[in-house]
């Protein structure tokens, strides 16, 4: 069992199926809220996979905490936004492109990344999903633990986000917390490729993974500062001015990447 899903991942082309794919699944995060995502699998256009942002939360916690001479106030944020977030699977390029919101303005942009292809460890645990044999396997992945379970009968090897590599589709996917966590809930087989939203090829191309975060994190930064600076002076007037430098501000997210790639 184990020595077969070995050879499938280094063997098998990423595409394997002779028709177009669509997979549905019912998406969970951090906020709680279930979200839909669609994993569209091409036979000649690229493949891709978008899912629905959760609304907008701020969950805003001024607290003050000292790191030797130094002073922060630390937020902790929930970011949404109206567009879908897309990863678009350019396998010839070996690259993934990213369509995601930046900052509090919902405003959506793209980068790319290396296609990272994730390494998994099989078991022999094997369950029925929706009257598919799926098998198990698990991995680390940018700091978090999943298990996937994966079925060889529909066979293409890049599944929801940017999970990928399995001989077969992934229809369910889950962290170690089970905060986060992919089911299937339809899978439809195609007449024909679907294209890719035209206002894509229009977004703003930033150099680098590592460029989009620093610039995303840095609005954020912003937007929490104008609005404690506004909510203070609310309460206080104009006298109520508080000083807060950028770079002594903390913003935690609960994220589905614990690590980068470039923290590696």
């Amino acid at each position: 069992m184990k020595n077969y899903f070995l050879y499938c991942c280094l063997f098998l082309p990423f595409f394997l199926n002779a028709q177009a794919t669509k997979i549905t699944y019912k998406v969970y995060g951090v906020e709680g809220k279930p979200k839909t995502g669609v994993l569209v699998v091409n036979t000649q256009l690229v493949s891709f996979y978008s899912e629905k942002k959760a609304d907008s939360v701020a969950s805003e916690e001024k607290t003050v905490t000292k790191k030797g001479n130094h002073t922060y106030t630390e937020v902790k944020l929930i970011s949404g936004g109206k567009y879908k977030n897309y990863q678009v699977y350019l396998v010839q390029a070996d690259s993934l492109l990213n369509v995601v919101d930046i900052g509090y303005k919902e405003k959506p942009v793209k980068f790319k990344e290396k296609f990272e292809k994730i390494q998994w460890q099989f078991t022999d645990d094997t369950k029925s999903i929706s009257g598919y044999t799926c098998h198990q396997a698990k991995c680390t992945f940018r700091g978090r633990d999943y298990t996937a379970w994966f079925t060889p009968e529909i066979p293409i090897r890049i599944g929801p986000w940017k999970f990928n590599n399995l001989p077969g589709a992934i229809l369910q996917v889950y962290d170690q917390t089970k905060e986060f966590s992919w089911n299937a809930k339809s899978v439809t087989h195609l007449q024909k490729d679907q294209k890719l939203p035209d206002f894509i090829k229009h977004l703003k191309l930033f150099p680098s993974y590592k460029a989009y975060v620093e610039k995303d994190l840095y609005l954020e930064k912003k937007y929490i500062k104008q609005r404690l600076i506004r909510s203070t002076k609310r309460k206080y007037g104009n006298n109520g001015d508080i000083n807060i430098d950028l770079n002594d501000m903390e913003v935690s997210h609960d994220g589905l990447e614990r690590i980068y790639p470039w923290e590696k």
